[in-house]
């Protein structure tokens, strides 16, 4: 059995949807991007391989794309907490800032930065200036 291009790309594509979980948390867009693109490039790479109708090719290859599969879903949480772990190190002083801010909260509050809301309406102008800059690059979707 040769190895070629098709099955090269389809061992990249899956290891694309591995290491975007690394960028889960902090790189959203880089998170999407790598697992979207990573599906579609194995998935088309695996439906060519499977067109040329090889069986001991198709079999060998299907095992090895459910093998990796597998592999790939056991460092999967792993690498989801190490990317939260990045983001609260990149981000430590921002967090403890917002995490005071909430604290003086009585009822705490719901505030979604991307849309300027404030549900709970409890933050002042002040307030809400101060949890932007704190968020902005931060790449936090919910407080």
């Amino acid at each position: 059995m040769n190895v070629s291009i098709r099955h090269i790309t389809l061992l990249i594509g899956i290891l694309s949807v591995i290491v975007s979980f690394l960028f889960f948390d902090g790189g959203r867009k880089t998170y999407d991007l790598l697992l979207s693109s990573g599906f579609l490039i194995a998935t088309v790479s695996y439906l060519i391989i499977l067109l040329k109708k090889k069986l001991k090719n198709n079999i060998f290859w299907t095992l090895i794309v459910i093998d990796l599969f597998v592999t790939q879903r056991l460092p999967e949480p792993l690498l989801i907490r190490k990317s939260y772990s990045i983001f609260i190190i990149r981000n430590q002083s921002s967090l403890v800032k917002l995490n005071n801010l909430i604290l003086t909260k009585s009822n705490g509050f719901l505030f979604i930065p991307t849309l300027d809301v404030d549900v709970s309406k409890d933050l002042t102008a002040a307030e809400k200036s101060v949890v932007l800059s704190m968020v902005n690059g931060t790449n936090i979707s919910l407080i």
